[in-house]
């Protein structure tokens, strides 16, 4: 098994729960090498968000 279909794995055992979510840059479109890790989560399970890493911090930190 390589890498990336792990992480592939992983990502989509964790979009099976009902209380996950996936935040930040480039989750809902294209423009990283993690965004393929994604590609069977469903849209409503992600959230983009804008490129400024305090304000991401402090909405992953209000969630949990």
């Amino acid at each position: 098994m390589k890498y990336f279909d792990e992480l592939v794995r992983s990502m989509d055992y964790l979009a099976s729960m009902d209380n996950t979510i996936f935040l930040g840059q480039a989750v809902e479109y294209a423009g990283t090498g993690m965004t393929n890790t994604l590609k069977n989560v469903p849209k409503t399970k992600l959230l983009e968000l804008p490129v400024n890493e305090d304000m991401q911090m402090g909405i992953s930190t209000g969630l949990a």
